[in-house]
């Protein structure tokens, strides 16, 4: 079964679950959220990670996902502009299933600061 790296953004709540799952989960980010959004491109989103969930919650996380090819026939695959903003959209209810088609755990890739965030968030720590 051959594997596809995708991207998704955790705030600090987020991290702190994935982290107390064993780096194995993901969850939402609110009780309403509807979709998970899995990037293709790493820098795209970086991009998203530095301009707006740090600037939100004070931490932002960007986390790689190595899934098997065959999750992407569960997802509908979209682009706002660019092929460089690439994603897939899975529903919320389809977590588990992601879980399902993870080979490996969750990798923390990038981690972004900042310094006065709109929210009060807390950083979280892998030391």
């Amino acid at each position: 079964m051959s594997t596809i790296d995708l991207y998704i953004i955790l705030n600090p709540s987020q991290m702190r679950a994935c982290r107390a799952s064993g780096f194995r989960e993901i969850q939402p980010e609110t009780v309403a959220q509807q979709f998970l959004f899995l990037k293709v491109n790493r820098e795209h989103a970086e991009g998203i990670a530095q301009s707006w969930t740090a600037k939100h919650y004070g931490a932002a996380y960007v986390v790689r996902l190595s899934v098997s090819e065959s999750l992407l026939d569960k997802c509908k695959k979209l682009s706002v502009a660019y092929k460089e903003h690439e994603e897939y959209r899975l529903k919320i209810n389809d977590l588990p299933v992601l879980c399902w088609y993870l080979r490996g755990l969750l990798t923390v890739v990038t981690v972004y600061w900042e310094p006065r965030p709109q929210q009060i968030g807390e950083v979280v720590s892998f030391g």
